[in-house]
């Protein structure tokens, strides 16, 4: 789950809290293990189920994660 609520946009260090929390599920992906399964689930407004089931395939979470939730 990623918090994309206003307060996610508070800086700190020159970062906002979201791009904090995108690099960590970042890096929680990229440790993961083969087999692993991730869903992504963004609370902004509502909740968007990026990627709404267990998804094994790393790389394509990795890329809804990129490309629906950091270019949206």
């Amino acid at each position: 789950v990623l918090d994309a609520s206003l307060s996610m946009t508070a800086r700190a260090d020159g970062r906002s809290r979201f791009e904090v929390a995108v690099a960590r599920a970042e890096q929680a992906i990229q440790a993961a293990n083969p087999g692993d399964g991730f869903s992504l689930v963004v609370l902004g407004k509502g909740a968007e189920a990026v990627v709404p089931g267990p998804a094994a395939d790393h790389e394509k979470v990795l890329a809804e994660l990129y490309n629906r939730v950091l270019f949206n």
